[in-house]
């Protein structure tokens, strides 16, 4: 502890927070495009990053997650914003808009997983000056594709769950709702029982690899 460079936290701040405020925007304005302004309404239609806070989700949960990313490498910067108020009733195509609020959220997140590549490729050119913001961008990269690899995860309430439950009808969509009662508990198992964090990490890692490929590509054309 005594070591921990604590500058990191400060420089996660920025890149955590952009994340989950611009991942939530996404799915408004997904939601608003098909029929739904519930959140428009509610004050969720901005970058302004207080009406999307939840205080575990967004403060304790992410600075907890960078200390450990810090501290033991692990690639697990985490955390959520308040859930998005979405009446798909009120929309003009349901299944449709179902599946593009979730895939809104993952195109937001690779979208900014480019932008801070880009960064960190530019950056790299003024050497120890640009420290800092080459670390900044580091933590947004990994923040980013942390965010996309739950995003994917095929359980509700997760995006990859609605985006799967879009497609169900009544007879199996009703069992697979049952999904958000308990793999909210299985996840946070995953991640706190070290015995069993192996196996989160074999679902991790591919994903991780494959989009943190795509971004030292980007950030070699601009070295």
């Amino acid at each position: 502890m005594g070591d921990f460079d604590w500058t990191i936290i400060l420089l996660a701040v920025v890149p955590v927070l952009f994340a989950l405020t611009v991942q939530a925007v996404a799915q408004v304005l997904a939601a608003r495009h098909y029929g739904d302004n519930t959140a428009v309404q509610m004050g969720r239609l901005t970058l302004n990053p207080v009406p999307h806070i939840d205080l575990i989700g967004t403060i304790v949960l992410p600075l907890f997650s960078v200390w450990m990313f810090a501290t033991t490498g692990l690639p697990l910067i985490i955390g959520w914003v308040k859930p998005v108020p979405i009446n798909y009733g009120n929309m003009r195509n349901i299944r449709m808009g179902l599946r593009m609020v979730a895939a809104s959220g993952w195109i937001a997140n690779f979208v900014m997983l480019i932008i801070w590549a880009i960064i960190c490729g530019i950056s790299l050119h003024f050497g120890a000056a640009a420290e800092p913001v080459v670390k900044m961008a580091g933590i947004g990269i990994v923040v980013n594709i942390v965010l996309l690899a739950f995003g994917f995860i095929p359980l509700l309430p997760y995006a990859g769950g609605r985006f799967i439950d879009s497609f169900l009808s009544a007879k199996y969509s009703i069992p697979f709702q049952k999904t958000a009662v308990w793999s909210g508990w299985l996840i946070l198992a995953l991640i706190v029982i070290q015995p069993l964090r192996p196996i989160l990490m074999m679902y991790i890692m591919p994903i991780y690899s494959f989009f943190n490929a795509i971004a030292q590509f980007i950030i070699k054309l601009f070295v």
